[in-house]
């Protein structure tokens, strides 16, 4: 027994951070569990559209848990969770928590080399209160992901890892990044990125997969059931994205809300495109810039460089699309790298930690059980998380135009 105390003691010591997301996720499996609220929705979806694909019926078009309780993801996603729908959903739903525990756990040891990697002076000690920083941050974000039962945290781990991969083998990136615009067609966002670096194996990887996945789930349901499921989803995603339900924190619906009185959905439209326009100019100026430097410097391609506009697109998507705020989840690199940019500044740091934390509490601070539902859903409905992202957005890329990006 003294083994093992001293053990588990020695462990947490060295893997601080590991040791604080899993006391955190396993408080948040007990206490759910203890109060009955481990209800998992998102989870819900996805299990009963896979047991509904396994036994041949519809999945589309139908209230699967109350509220935004559609299954409006792709035929090949629900047949990725027939596994999950092969158990009892007390079961699957835990087997889910806690592979999404390991992705937050695996994500936040390849934080901890990434950050390493960009500031190799860094200590250890500096490196634990980084990722403390950016844990707290996302906090109020990943409770909301494992109460419902979503799997943007896995996602992210197989992104980020594919972002490592890319810089080594391309056809493996290629095989990760596929499978995470399967599940959800957001990702397409990074093609543009891997078209202007000319990766070109993992683009040719990329369509290859999602033609294959899209032929998949022939086998469950046959050629012509496959067919009628692709282009219900292809309507389902259509009715989506004309509801503004979920939009209530990305820019086009802050800027709509706040600064016009014009309320349409037309109108709504306009603003997402010119939204879009204007944050596919900032990457490109951003890509356009490191492509200066590299050749200034004499090189082809630097790794800092694409990693830099890797994780800028990811935190981008939140903002440009309709989704959920959990979804906010994928800005967790860039806050990585701005919490390590302070540690680097010398001149005019408290300026820049003064906007960063400011930036933080906007992007993490509507804790509900904290602040009570009243001033939680004032703080949601004024969209302050979505301003939040973009003050993170833009901070990082002055920050990488005024540094430039460690290779």
């Amino acid at each position: 027994m003294k083994g093992t105390l001293q053990y588990c003691s020695t462990s947490i010591k060295k893997n601080p951070v590991d040791a604080v997301i899993l006391f955190f996720c396993t408080a948040v499996f007990i206490l759910e569990n203890m109060h009955g609220r481990l209800w998992m929705n998102d989870f819900r979806v996805y299990y009963s559209a896979a047991a509904d694909l396994l036994k041949g019926n519809e999945i589309y078009g139908k209230l699967y848990v109350l509220g935004s309780g559609n299954y409006k993801y792709s035929p090949f996603a629900a047949m990725i969770f027939i596994p999950f729908a092969l158990l009892p959903y007390a079961i699957a739903k835990t087997v889910l928590f806690f592979m999404s525990t390991a992705a937050t756990v695996l994500l936040f040891k390849q934080l901890a080399v990434f950050i390493k990697t960009s500031n190799k002076v860094l200590s250890s000690r500096n490196i634990n209160i980084i990722l403390f920083s950016v844990f707290a941050a996302a906090l109020a974000h990943l409770f909301r992901e494992l109460h419902l039962g979503n799997v943007n945290m896995i996602l992210l781990f197989i992104l980020f890892s594919a972002m490592l991969a890319l810089e080594k083998n391309e056809l493996n990136a290629g095989v990760l990044i596929a499978f995470c615009m399967l599940l959800k067609p957001h990702f397409v966002l990074l093609l543009p990125l891997l078209i202007l670096r000319k990766k070109y194996k993992a683009i040719l990887c990329i369509a290859a997969l999602l033609i294959a996945g899209f032929l998949l789930p022939a086998l469950f349901t046959g050629w012509e059931q496959n067919a009628h499921l692709f282009s219900e989803w292809i309507e389902t995603m259509k009715e989506h994205s004309v509801t503004l339900e979920s939009a209530g924190q990305n820019v086009a619906f802050i800027l709509q809300t706040n600064f016009f009185s014009n309320s349409s959905l037309h109108f709504y439209s306009i603003i997402e495109a010119a939204t879009v326009a204007a944050f596919a100019l900032l990457i490109l100026f951003l890509f356009i810039k490191h492509l200066v430097l590299e050749r200034k410097n004499g090189t082809v391609f630097e790794t800092g460089h694409f990693r830099a506009e890797f994780i800028l697109l990811l935190a981008m998507i939140p903002s440009l699309t309709i989704t959920d705020t959990e979804h906010f989840l994928f800005s967790i690199p860039i806050i990585a790298m701005l919490v390590t940019f302070a540690f680097e500044i010398e001149k005019r740091k408290s300026l820049y930690v003064s906007i960063l934390i400011f930036a933080l509490v906007l992007y993490g601070g509507n804790l509900h059980d904290l602040i009570g539902a009243k001033l939680s859903e004032k703080i949601f409905s004024l969209g302050i998380l979505g301003i939040g992202n973009v003050l993170l957005i833009l901070l990082f890329v002055f920050r990488s135009f005024a540094k430039g990006v460690r290779k």
